[in-house]
């Protein structure tokens, strides 16, 4: 016996496939008796693969009789990064999304911060460099981090050299307490450097870490994908009511 959540599912599919049927069939008629083209062939098939599947016992609505309904489980929390991992330095690559707020009206999302590229740079701990050590090491707890805006993100996909200066503090009290810049430079031999500096009032930090060809490529693949998606544009955005479409 099917439930009556299978009985249901099972009519929706039957008349689906009926409805298929009946596309394919006018299409033909309108066609004046010439051979059905692909897309119409296609969809014919399409509904007769429906109504066989059901007939089968191939498609099932709902659990399988005498067993509960189980709910989908929410997918795990995923953290993913991408790093490279050079003799002096290694450099880290993640994601800080945009973040939304919900107006006191509700109803919707407005956007409040575009996302950024944060590059993290971790200098290699000298003191595990020996020849009994073939794994490198890096202190991390002594990391700096850059973090690329959209516009800096879409420099470094058309310029193969280019810098930019953060102060993170800009119009606060202690501004200029902290100075941080990058400068992407290209290697001779294909490739490019990536220097970070970072001031911290008489302390200044740099960091040093050479991207192979292959290298670049895939962190400006990564960037030309994260750029509409760091900015909110995803296929569930709203278009603004008034907003042209031509």
């Amino acid at each position: 016996m099917r439930s009556a959540a299978g009985v249901t599912g099972a009519k929706r599919i039957m008349q689906r496939a009926s409805a298929l049927q009946a596309v394919g069939r006018r299409l033909a008629c309108l066609s004046n008796g010439a051979p059905l083209v692909a897309s119409q062939r296609r969809l014919s098939r399409r509904g007769l693969s429906l109504i066989r599947c059901y007939q089968s016992g191939q498609y099932q609505s709902g659990p399988p009789p005498g067993q509960p309904y189980q709910p989908p489980q929410p997918r795990p929390t995923r953290f993913v990064d991408w790093a490279v991992y050079k003799g002096s330095a290694a450099m880290c690559v993640k994601v800080i999304w945009p973040t939304w707020s919900t107006p006191v009206s509700g109803g919707f999302q407005v956007k409040t911060r575009e996302g950024t590229l944060l590059l993290e740079f971790a200098p290699n701990d000298k003191s595990s460099n020996t020849p009994a050590t073939t794994t490198r090491r890096y202190l991390w707890d002594q990391k700096e981090s850059f973090a690329m805006a959209i516009t800096e993100m879409g420099t470094v996909l058309v310029e193969p050299q280019c810098s930019f200066m953060h102060d993170p503090a800009m119009g606060a009290e202690h501004q200029g307490s902290v100075v941080k810049s990058l400068s992407i430079a290209p290697m001779e031999k294909g490739g490019c450097f990536f220097n970070l500096s970072v001031r911290k009032r008489q302390e200044v930090v740099k960091m040093s870490v050479p991207l192979t060809s292959g290298e670049l490529a895939v962190l400006r693949s990564l960037i030309n994908y994260l750029i509409p998606k760091l900015i909110g544009f995803e296929d569930d955005v709203d278009v603004p009511l008034g907003s042209s479409t031509s």
